[in-house]
């Protein structure tokens, strides 16, 4: 499950209800056109499942699904070096990473790779009906953008299968699924309220829900230098969704608001998220479906 989290954790800056999966390892050799022709099965070779393992810490890339409005984009990164950031310093305390990055920047560009045609079944459409997505081939830079509809449905009620499939290219061909998380009500902090960060108290999060899965509880905020580089703070706790609440400690607060340069300005996510992972031709896929309870700016005093 350790490695499932990184993935989402990577994934909480993206807005709305969001499905992630994200390959690494080794450049496979699966078979298919980067062009799409079909709808997104022809020539499968890797197994879907529920749960696998794998290490997934040189990630290849990211497919996301945002909710409302309904979006598809997705990209998959040959070079694993373009992902990395050795600026980055990261410790724990309990449940909770704190990640300081104080130079954004990578000199090493990434290198696009093909996956095929890919598709998605088990959304919903503007009328609350199971929906095909696909198949959605790549664009000139091999990344994958599609709008799929508009306005403020959701693309999942919570309980759905979700299936991503890829017909491969110098991604293998893969697919995946993972149940879509059922909603939860944040209670504390307040939404819309005021909200109250300090180094010397433990910072209560408090939802409500019917559902089980992973709670991710994301703080973060920019940094600014002296030479005009700009970099990232970053507090991320995950706590069980049945639980129904969670603490940040005051010491994980404190190693956030410690990052040189911090602004002041600050966002907070609240996100409920199930995952799975499969292994395929040398890669290790993971993927989350996600759901945001809660998104709000506030002020670091």
């Amino acid at each position: 499950m350790k490695n499932l989290t990184t993935i989402v954790r990577a994934s909480l800056f993206f807005g709305a209800a969001t499905l992630v999966a994200a390959c690494s390892g080794t450049k496979g050799t699966g078979t298919g056109t980067e062009v799409a022709t079909g709808g997104g099965g022809g020539g499968e070779t890797s197994t879907s499942g529920s749960s696998g393992s794998g290490s997934v810490s040189d990630s290849r890339g990211y497919l996301i699904i945002t909710q409302s409005p309904g979006s598809f984009f997705a990209s998959f990164v040959e070079n694993s070096a373009a992902l990395a950031n050795d600026d980055c310093v990261t410790s724990t305390v309990a449940e909770c990473s704190i990640k300081i990055c104080p130079n954004n920047s990578n000199p090493t560009k990434p290198i696009y790779a093909g996956a095929g045609a890919l598709s998605v079944t088990g959304l919903l459409d503007q009328n609350g009906k199971a929906t095909y997505v696909g198949p959605i081939p790549p664009e000139a830079d091999l990344q994958y953008k599609m709008t799929t509809w508009s306005g403020t449905e959701k693309s999942f009620a919570g309980g759905e299968t979700i299936t991503v499939k890829a017909t491969g290219g110098q991604v293998p061909a893969f697919s995946i699924s993972a149940t879509a998380p059922y909603p939860i009500e944040v209670t504390t902090p307040d939404p819309g309220g005021p909200i109250t960060l300090s180094a010397s108290s433990d910072f209560p999060v408090t939802w409500m829900t019917a559902s089980d899965g992973t709670v991710y509880v994301t703080i973060f905020s920019d940094l600014n230098d002296d030479v005009g580089k700009t970099g990232s703070a970053t507090l991320s706790c995950t706590f069980q969704a049945d639980y129904g609440k969670g603490v940040v400690p005051a010491a994980a607060i404190q190693k956030l608001l410690a990052a040189p340069g911090i602004n002041s300005k600050a966002t907070i996510n609240v996100v409920t998220s199930n995952a799975a992972m499969v292994n395929a031709g040398g890669f290790s896929i993971a993927m989350s479906v996600s759901e945001y309870a809660l998104v709000q700016s506030f002020t670091i005093p």
